[in-house]
């Protein structure tokens, strides 16, 4: 988490620490969830990319995305692809 640590060093020097982590697997979901909360960042979760961009739509104060590659309905390359598109997040 050394890097997390640095990433959230800059969010809190910025005012910002809310992250969204994308992972179609319930356990990994929770388990970096608690990681995550552990280092101070506010978490939100989706199980794949189309949650994770309906997330991104209902909480504009979403500063950064962690998401899996491999996922049903929408895979992490199609849901970056997407973020990219989006004036707010990119």
């Amino acid at each position: 988490l050394t890097s997390l640590s640095i990433a959230y060093k800059k969010f809190k020097d910025e005012g910002r620490k809310q992250i969204l982590f994308v992972d179609d697997a319930y356990i990994t979901r929770v388990m970096i969830r608690k990681l995550l909360e552990e280092e101070g960042f506010d978490v939100l979760l989706a199980q794949d990319g189309i949650e994770a961009l309906s997330k991104l739509k209902q909480y504009p104060f979403i500063s950064a995305v962690i998401s899996d590659l491999e996922m049903p309905k929408m895979n992490g390359i199609t849901l970056t692809k997407k973020i990219r598109l989006m004036q707010d997040y990119y």
